[in-house]
């Protein structure tokens, strides 16, 4: 089954019994081959990018009625020589790569997150749309690959239950992308939320070419952009109240690597992150906030801004089958 990128996975969930969505696993069977659809030599300079069994789809819609993870070397994320390591995560990947391969693991879409069971008579139509091969595969720019989906298999939970309207709690993710020209120094976007405020926000800059798409760019390379003033305003307060101020160039940005932790609730818990402070400026720079650069270095290229918000929200389903969601935006 060969599925050219925008090419749609169409899925439908129905069933008689309850059904855990938190235990639904996508099974994916994938190969990479030259542009002619012809085997790879050994040795071929081409991996696939980080976490391919959801990265490879730009849009997954879901409506009502062993993941392949090897992290990027830091400094090195847009290294695409699969031999002598410069990024072992893409030399690990490209090994997986060679030939067919297979991947399995939870799909990334709120609802699948939610740990209450689905009530019976309840169909959900899942949809999996295939990005462009330029963005899932990771080779020089003058190469030429293909990577095709050659079978899919989508394994649901289905749980029998005693005889309420169901509540599902569920962390709801909103994401924003905004433009910055290049050779900017303040970057101020305002009115990013309108009623429910989101728990969290985790803000990331890539540069533009990368988030459409370039083979020869790794798209989860977040850079920092010199960047040296980040705060956020909320109702006319800043927060925090001083502002974060980090001197990449002297290695000074442990106080906003620290604040990864605390804001997203992995504060004090056996919960760490899979890069330190060390790779933090180097393809890992996150923020928990807003920013609003100031000064410093006009930025070299267009970048995106990546806002990831998180809501707590609540999804309800009465006796007959009605939905009722919590949210509207």
């Amino acid at each position: 089954m060969a599925t050219p990128p925008g090419s749609k996975l169409n899925n439908i969930i129905s069933s008689e019994r309850y059904i855990d969505l938190n235990d639904t696993l996508l099974f994916l069977r994938l190969k990479i081959t030259n542009a002619d659809g012809t085997d790879l030599a050994v040795d071929e300079p081409v991996g696939i990018i980080n976490y391919p069994l959801n990265t490879i789809f730009n849009y997954c819609d879901s409506q009502f009625s062993s993941e392949l993870f090897c992290q990027d070397s830091a400094g090195a994320m847009d290294s695409h020589v699969v031999v002598n390591r410069p990024n072992r995560g893409l030399t690990e990947r490209a090994g997986f790569s060679a030939e067919s391969f297979q991947v399995l693991g939870p799909l990334h879409a709120d609802i699948f997150f939610c740990e209450r069971l689905l009530l019976t008579s309840v169909d959900i139509r899942v949809k999996l749309t295939r990005a462009s091969d330029a963005f899932c595969l990771m080779h020089a720019a003058n190469r030429d690959y293909r990577l095709h989906v050659l079978g899919a298999s989508l394994f649901v939970k289905k749980v029998t239950v005693a005889p309420l309207n169901t509540l599902h709690p569920l962390s709801r993710i909103n994401v924003k992308t905004f433009s910055i020209p290049a050779t900017s120094r303040i970057c101020s976007q305002e009115n990013l939320f309108f009623g429910t405020l989101p728990n969290y926000v985790v803000l990331g800059l890539v540069n533009h070419e990368t988030f459409t798409g370039r083979s020869n760019l790794n798209p989860f390379n977040f850079i920092h952009c010199d960047l040296e003033y980040l705060a956020i305003c909320q109702d006319g307060c800043q927060i925090p109240a001083k502002p974060f101020q980090p001197q990449f160039e002297n290695n000074l940005s442990v106080r906003e690597y620290y604040n990864l932790f605390s804001s997203t609730g992995q504060h004090l818990k056996d919960q760490p992150l899979c890069f330190d402070r060390n790779d933090f400026a180097q393809g890992y720079t996150l923020f928990a906030f807003n920013l609003a650069p100031d000064e410093g270095f006009p930025l070299p290229q267009t970048t995106t801004l990546i806002v990831y918000a998180c809501y707590d929200s609540i999804l309800e389903i009465d006796s007959k089958r009605n939905i009722l969601v919590d949210y509207y935006q």
